[in-house]
């Protein structure tokens, strides 16, 4: 299967989630609890601006995320990217 994002979309790809962290007190807290960072990786665009493996900053409650093949996505608009990263 493959995917093709219409209408100004753009499909990030999610990074792992990490392990349950444990604090110094012996409370474990699961990775579903710590919140997520805002940052992703495009991996499709029908956007201009953005391409194939630029990091992007995007907004908190955005898109709609799916999992496929154990790898999660988030379908954005372009609107609701923040900051594009750039390495100098």
């Amino acid at each position: 299967m493959r995917f093709k994002p219409v209408n100004s979309q753009i499909i990030l790809k999610l990074e792992a989630k990490g392990e349950d962290w444990q604090s110094v007190g012996g409370i474990i807290i699961s990775n579903n609890m710590i919140e997520k960072p805002h940052q992703a990786i495009v991996y499709l665009s029908d956007h201009d601006e953005y391409k194939t493996g630029d990091v992007v900053l995007y907004r908190k409650y955005s898109g709609f995320e799916f999992k496929y093949d154990d790898t999660e996505y988030l379908v954005i608009e372009g609107t609701d990217v923040l900051v594009k990263l750039i390495q100098e």
